[in-house]
């Protein structure tokens, strides 16, 4: 899926992190390798037990999504070349967290980081990036209490920067998503506004055992507010259970 000067420029300044199932170019690849489908694992489950033990980069790369495991979406591994790795820095302390999940990493504490970028097939302009990471327990917790901490005190907005982008957010609103049988999820919504143009994201954070998944969407096509889709949710939690589980 190709995308236009405009969004792209947009994109870069707003997320701060690479949507590679939506740039043409950059470094990442089609994933259409089927994965393992062995008896589903209730995530729960796979949580309690290996709650304490964060997972390798390994874990984190089985685990991640591929092309195989869901209809309807494309799916590339890696960045790809719509903007810089790296942490946003936010121009308010207190927002930290939530600046912190537009990019690279949920969390500077990450242990080992695997990223996806799924373009929907069927929704045309809709991306979703999705980053896994590995955390000791503490500080998993720890990410998602952060972030409901800054969005009690952030709804009307902060700046970013990350290497040379500048990105407002506002309208920061909390958006609960039911995330099965996770151990702890968050959700929100902000209108982010750069370059002159506006966007609508939408973040899903959610915590199984020492893995923090993020999940983040946005309407390139800017038709309508985008949605994290629960389908990409279930299946990303279903399959980071049956690895974590063994």
């Amino acid at each position: 899926m190709r995308v236009t000067t405009a969004p792209t420029t947009l994109l870069a300044a707003c997320a701060l992190l690479a949507v590679t199932a939506c740039t043409s170019g950059g470094d990442g690849r089609a994933d259409a390798e089927p994965s393992a489908s062995p008896a589903a694992v209730r995530p729960g489950a796979a949580a309690s037990r290996a709650a304490l033990v964060p997972p390798t980069r390994d874990q984190l790369e089985r685990a991640a999504l591929t092309g195989g495991d869901l209809s309807g979406f494309q799916v590339l591994s890696g960045r790809g070349g719509i903007a810089p790795e790296g942490r946003p820095v936010s121009d308010r302390e207190e927002c930290g967290p939530l600046a912190d999940a537009m990019g690279d990493r949920v969390d500077p504490r990450a242990l080992h980081t695997a990223e996806r970028g799924l373009g929907s097939l069927e929704s045309l302009g809709l991306a979703v990036s999705v980053s896994l990471g590995s955390y000791r327990p503490a500080d998993a917790d720890d990410v998602l209490k952060g972030i409901e901490r800054a969005l009690a005190v952030c709804g009307d907005g902060f700046r970013a920067t990350l290497d040379g982008s500048d990105a407002a957010y506002r309208a920061v609103r909390r958006d609960p998503f039911a995330a099965r049988g996770a151990d702890d999820a968050v959700g929100w919504t902000a209108t982010c506004s750069a370059k002159g143009l506006d966007m609508v994201l939408h973040l899903v954070v959610v915590r199984e055992g020492a893995a923090v998944v993020r999940f983040m969407a946005l309407d390139l096509a800017g038709a309508k507010p985008s949605r994290v889709p629960q389908q990409v949710v279930d299946e990303q939690l279903a399959k980071l259970g049956r690895v974590l589980a063994g």
